[in-house]
């Protein structure tokens, strides 16, 4: 079981932010499917606004949360973003919730 998945950009990888949405949505597909889901999901910089403005993120997330998995949203990149009235999951967070998550035992860093 994974402690904490990080997500630092607008998906995974470098390039296009739609094919970076796509293949965040199907890893978290998967930790759903493979009942391999984090502790906690934390989203910082530009993974904030994947979490919150690509549909299939967002759906997952909140399916994610049900299965009581926390998921975070750095505070300040929503407020730098314009973000802060759009929150329909997870918990505002702050750079000590990054860095928590970045020191847990197991981390996949996205």
């Amino acid at each position: 079981m994974k402690n904490a998945v990080i997500v630092s950009r607008y998906g995974m990888g470098n390039g296009s932010d739609e094919l970076g949405a796509k293949l965040l949505a199907k890893y978290l597909s998967l930790d759903i499917e493979k009942d391999d889901r984090a502790q906690r999901y934390v989203f910082y910089n530009a993974g904030v606004k994947v979490a919150l403005l690509d549909e299939e993120v967002n759906r997952l997330l909140r399916e994610l949360e049900q299965l009581g998995s926390a998921v975070y949203l750095c505070g300040t990149c929503l407020v730098e973003f314009g973000l802060s009235d759009k929150v329909t999951v997870g918990k505002t967070g702050c750079m000590g919730d990054v860095r928590a998550a970045m020191a847990m035992d197991r981390v996949d860093v996205l």
